[in-house]
């Protein structure tokens, strides 16, 4: 915290645009990214989908935030990046209320359904505007450091989702089974 160009700055969080930017990024790249490992695990061994299958169901997200994203990066300078953020984390919600209904019945159309609507509406406003946010009012030279601050907490929270989806799915899977 005292030395003059630190390997960690972790004075980056006394900014709140940087604090709420992370926070907000890594949360949601926590839930999101631990639902990504979770829902092809479960295609795979519950409802018996081939790898290729399970990958097929989940392509729209990755292709759609792709093809989106400069999209997004044109409205960007003219849109308040809090509400794309905000729109993008309802997005996420209604597409995890609409997996929360799955059975074991559930057919190819009604997995692909919130996949597309995550791609579409969601990805590349929720990845751009909380990277925009975290990064503003920064001068030039602490934007390296601030990047990859922000990009290790998220991939940290990536990590942390992953485990708490796993961990509670198989502890619900045990329930379930009694």
């Amino acid at each position: 915290m005292t030395a003059e160009h630190p390997v960690v700055d972790l004075s980056l969080f006394a900014l709140r645009n940087f604090s709420g930017g992370t926070i907000a990024l890594s949360v949601g790249y926590g839930l999101y990214f631990g639902n990504l490992v979770l829902l092809p695990l479960w295609l795979q061994t519950v409802i018996g989908y081939t790898a290729t299958d399970a990958g097929l169901v989940m392509a729209p997200v990755g292709l759609f935030a792709v093809l989106l994203s400069p999209i997004t990066g044109k409205f960007l300078p003219r849109t308040d990046p809090r509400r794309i953020a905000t729109a993008a984390f309802l997005v996420f919600a209604l597409c995890f209320w609409m997996r929360s209904r799955y059975t074991t019945g559930v057919d190819t159309w009604l997995l692909t359904l919130p996949t597309l609507i995550q791609g579409i509406a969601a990805m590349a406003g929720f990845f751009i505007p909380l990277v925009s946010i975290t990064l503003s009012g920064l001068p030039g030279h602490r934007i390296p450091a601030a990047s990859g601050l922000s990009n290790f907490v998220r991939i940290m929270y990536g990590g942390i989702g992953t485990s708490i989806f796993s961990t509670a799915w198989e502890h619900r899977s045990i329930v379930h089974h009694s």
